[in-house]
């Protein structure tokens, strides 16, 4: 049973660097490339619609879960994901392709959330921070090769070619997932409705705190995927063979820094601290790319960077601390936790539209550099002691 266990953990893994891979290989061209058919002031409009859609269907994971099962739910989300890069990459209409970019956005925050599903229930029980920092290192893997394939398929033949490369990369995963996973049995899960979950998130000073600094941290990542893109290749001028490279040398920091954050915080008991230090570096790099006078691609590429070292460690403590006290057979929580990231791709764009409206495009990172603050603060409200026990929240 052990070996059985540890064999689909590594399917697992493997899934998540090759969902990771497919993901990012549009995740920095989807607003710019739907920006021809909507215009820049409604991208954010969209992607909003899209992450509302998202919490929506989220928050009815748990008996979906229960009837259904996690790899019926994977598999079914899977085959919309398909079918919406299929769409994006045929020469279709543009009523067309944006209706599949938002079923492309529905169904990649569903199959993020069914995959840390797999992962909570096969995770080991001892030396889980090291467990999750390599499932992240494994992701970010992924997460750095995508914007330099993209930068290259762009230059070379269009956007269309991404969302191919996205089609193949997603069907090997599909095939990896269906062989590998065939033995995978489904938990009892224990849920409660939805509302519980969230009345008992608020009243856990241990879960809401955590929650906070995950949605802050979202929220930096929805604003720089819809925005960063735009300012690089409309306002700076940059061609995508040299975004690719900014983002793909950006991300690596991810790649460098997981593994070991993730036996920090074994050894330290705590994250709160280096979460901390975290949103600071962030904070302190989006606030000087707001104040640059003459941006070039290493200026703007080294404080992407070191706003990513931060963004990597933030993302490390924060899953890290959730993950050790979420139950894997309650759903609710973990919908609660996955719920941050489609709730900031609403947020994020609806305020950043509104900055646009009154600060010129390079300010809006001041703003953003603002709000990051607010995450260094709660930061510090993180459960110092790593082995409490979080009571249940069903009513």
């Amino acid at each position: 049973m052990h070996k059985k266990t540890h064999r689909m953990r590594g399917i697992v893994y493997l899934i998540n660097f090759l969902f990771s891979f497919a993901g990012a290989v549009t995740l920095y061209t989807n607003s710019s490339y739907i920006e021809n058919s909507i215009g820049p002031e409604k991208v954010g409009l969209l992607y909003a619609l899209s992450a509302i859609a998202s919490i929506l269907i989220l928050t009815k994971a748990g008996p979906t879960l229960k009837r259904f099962g996690n790899k019926t739910y994977f598999f079914a989300s899977g085959t919309f994901y398909a079918l919406s890069l299929l769409v994006l990459s045929a020469p279709v209409n543009a009523i067309l392709h944006i209706i599949a970019l938002i079923v492309y956005l529905i169904t990649m925050n569903v199959l993020l959330f069914s995959l840390n599903i797999f992962f909570h229930h096969l995770e080991p029980k001892k030396g889980r921070g090291l467990a999750r920092g390599f499932f992240l290192l494994l992701g970010n893997v992924g997460i750095m090769l995508g914007p330099f394939c993209a930068g290259k398929i762009i230059d070379l033949g269009g956007y269309a070619g991404t969302y191919v490369l996205g089609l193949l990369i997603f069907s090997i995963l599909a095939i990896v997932a269906y062989v590998g996973l065939s033995e995978y049995k489904d938990t009892t899960y224990d849920f409660g409705k939805f509302e519980s979950a969230f009345r008992h998130t608020l009243r856990t000073r241990t879960l809401r705190n955590v929650i906070s600094a995950n949605f802050i941290l979202q929220f930096f990542y929805a604003w720089m995927v819809v925005y960063t893109p735009i300012y690089l290749s409309k306002y700076l001028g940059f061609s995508w063979d040299t975004i690719g490279i900014i983002f793909s040398v950006m991300l690596a920091t991810f790649v460098i820094l997981d593994y070991p954050l993730g036996k920090i915080a074994d050894w330290l008991g705590s994250e709160k601290e280096l979460a901390a230090l975290g949103f600071l570096l962030m904070a302190g790099s989006v606030f000087s790319l707001a104040l640059l006078n003459t941006p070039t691609a290493f200026t703007v590429g080294a404080l992407l960077f070191v706003s990513r070292i931060g963004a990597a460690t933030v993302e490390s403590m924060t899953e890290i601390h959730f993950f050790k006290v979420a139950r894997e057979n309650d759903p609710g929580v973990i919908a609660l936790f996955a719920d941050v990231r489609p709730l900031s791709y609403v947020l994020a764009p609806l305020l950043g539209a509104l900055a646009l409206a009154v600060l010129p495009f390079q300010m809006i990172f001041a703003v953003l550099g603002i709000i990051l603050m607010i995450g260094f603060v709660v930061s510090f409200y993180l459960e110092k002691n790593a082995e409490w026990w979080v009571p249940s929240h069903r009513d």
